[in-house]
């Protein structure tokens, strides 16, 4: 039996220890799947999470304590001198080991332990504490277990890339070299000087790097002015990171080319550029049977059935929407930052927000557009806002429902989507919040998914809904173009509409041919009203002609659209499937090392 290759995996997000957004979901799901394959280690900052994990889990100390000096002011630390004290604890998720990077010390402590993941004021401090870390137990395995040292670094982001290069600095030391790959998930341009990399103990020592075929060695001040590229501004860490690791990996085909290799390096980097999709493990039975466990009893007196079975997805629909959305949980919806709470809370009493930050329920039912996600300005979610006139003209009882995480980062956003609940108050409801109680809920009701992103280079929240036989309106950027079928081109395996990015026109009416294929579904199913003139009428609001010409032949043609929703998930972006390649991408980088 050959020895399996060990692998360490850095990330600042991993489900089972805190997710913000879809990042967290990547690491963890590819390292469940590779487990029996591989032998892997994953190290992530502990957000606070030790003390709860310490509680629910066998999270046990290691013993290794890590003390030093550091510059405080480099990471927005506004006191003269500094010291750090940091400890690894281990534990177990899914059969891999996790380690969390801890804080001892005052400092360290409001560092490392701040729950908000990427929180403005503990961010840079972040990166070196973690940085300190993994130098300081490189230099231990060294010293003492050299067999613990990995055979390849797989990073997630730019975030942790910098405790890698103190790693990779204390190998060569010693003639040892572990290569990297590095996933770039979403280019999001951070900067730093070289004090700040030299404040996180990256000092002198030559990298050797790839760049158009070639290795060479290199200084971090010679990379760093070759990222800089006679630029005025310092470059982006993310740049630096593409330089440094050995092969870089995107989410999708797309992103790749059209962003990764042109923005961080062009024809320097393109030759060790690969993609790996991301994945999705949302079973829909398991799912449907959740859902079932959990509010049958109170789907069964609000429909005023005695059976289970009696209830259909539209039943459930009008559950949510007249009922379920106020009488979520008390603690939800869910918001760890003080910041981001007063901000929501200040909402109160102002309609439709009601105390304690819960909302009205839709007084009807009607056709849902759901979308979820954090708020940034990538995800599009204004463009939403502005389609409802454009919907709701066609379709007045059409809901919009929206599950969303603001952060420290979207706070005015917070108020300027409240003032269109105001605005449109029979058809919209946004949760500012995890409102995990009714996530999966919301997505088996969902007649129609929409993320009109400006830009996605995956896009999970896709196959999702898609995992939940959702079909979905999404704009034609990124990885949407590689997971969604669209109907335009491939009307008999459609699984949603893509569409231009930043066009409301364009995105109301997609929403709007898919909500009438729905309905026209709904009155086939269940002959309410059914007739033909009403068919033909509903059906001139669809603008997709080949769309509209099989709806009126087939009534029920959206049901085949839902499953061909599951079906694409099922047969392409199982995470069983997508992460094999990374097997191949490791062992290419630990060639490359050798070569």
């Amino acid at each position: 039996m050959s020895k399996k290759l060990k692998v360490w995996i850095f990330t600042f997000e991993y489900a089972g220890v805190v997710k913000v957004g879809g990042l967290g979901e990547v690491p963890a799901n590819q390292a469940k799947s590779l487990k029996d394959q591989l032998d892997i280690t994953v190290f992530v900052p502990s957000h606070g999470t030790k003390e709860r994990l310490k509680s629910n889990s066998s999270l046990t100390d290691m013993g290794l304590n890590f003390t030093g000096n550091f510059v405080p002011y480099e990471f927005d630390i506004h006191i003269p001198e500094a010291t750090y004290a940091i400890s690894l604890h281990q534990t177990q998720i899914n059969g891999n080991n996790v380690i969390l990077i801890a804080g001892n010390d005052e400092i360290s402590k409001k560092t490392l332990e701040d729950p908000e993941v990427y929180s403005p004021t503990s961010l840079a401090a972040k990166y070196g504490l973690f940085t300190f870390a993994l130098r300081h137990y490189t230099q231990y395995l060294i010293e003492n277990d050299r067999d613990k040292l990995p055979d390849v670094v797989h990073i997630h982001d730019y975030h942790p890339f910098l405790p890698y290069i103190a790693m990779k600095q204390e190998l060569l030391k010693h003639n040892l070299d572990v290569p990297s790959v590095i996933t770039f998930h979403l280019l999001t341009w951070p900067r730093k000087n070289k004090r700040f990399l030299k404040a996180c103990g990256i000092d002198d020592t030559p990298l050797p790097i790839w760049l158009s075929k070639k290795r060479q060695l290199m200084s971090i001040d010679e990379i760093f002015e070759l990222a800089r590229n006679n630029e005025h501004i310092n470059p982006s860490l993310e740049k630096i990171s593409a330089f440094i690791a050995d092969i870089i990996i995107s989410v999708s085909k797309s992103y790749l080319l059209s962003e990764v290799v042109p923005k961080l390096g062009n024809e320097l980097i393109a030759s060790k550029s690969e993609f790996v999709w991301d994945g999705c493990d949302w079973d829909y039975n398991e799912i449907m049977e959740n859902i079932k466990n959990k509010f049958s009893i109170e789907l069964k007196e609000f429909i005023g059935v005695s059976e289970y079975s009696n209830i259909s997805r539209w039943d459930m629909r009008k559950f949510l929407l007249t009922h379920k959305i106020e009488k979520i949980p008390r603690d939800e919806p869910i918001i760890t930052s003080e910041v981001v709470l007063n901000v929501v809370n200040s909402l109160n009493g102002k309609y439709p927000i009601m105390e304690e930050r819960k909302v009205k329920s839709f007084k009807e039912d009607g056709p849902l557009i759901l979308t979820s996600g954090r708020i940034s300005q990538q995800k599009g979610f204004d463009i939403i806002l502005e389609s409802i006139p454009l919907v709701i003209e066609k379709i007045p009882e059409a809901r919009f429902l929206m599950l969303i995480m603001p952060s420290e980062y979207s706070l005015d956003e917070i108020t300027t989507y409240a003032e269109y609940m105001k605005k449109y108050p029979e058809n919209l409801r946004i949760l500012f919040g995890k409102t995990m109680s009714i996530y999966n809920l919301a997505h088996i009701c969902a007649d129609v998914y929409c993320c009109p992103s400006r830009w996605e280079p995956f896009g999970i929240i896709a196959l999702e809904a898609m995992s939940s036989k959702i079909p979905v309106v999404a704009t034609r950027v990124g990885g949407f173009q590689e997971s969604i079928v669209d109907l335009s081109q491939d009307l008999e395996n459609g699984t949603g509409i893509l569409v231009e990015k930043e066009n409301p026109i364009e995105l109301a009416n997609a929403l709007i041919s898919m909500l009438r294929a729905s309905e026209i579904c709904q009155m086939s199913i269940f002959n309410q009203n059914f007739n033909q003139k009403k068919i033909k009428s509903m059906a001139q609001d669809i603008t997709l002609p080949t769309l509209k010409e099989k709806v009126l032949i087939e009534n029920n043609f959206y049901v085949r659209i839902k499953n061909n929703c599951l079906k694409r998930v099922e047969q392409n972006f199982r995470w069983r499937i997508v992460s094999q390649k990374l097997i191949d991408v490791y062992k290419k980088a630990i060639k490359m090392v050798k070569f």
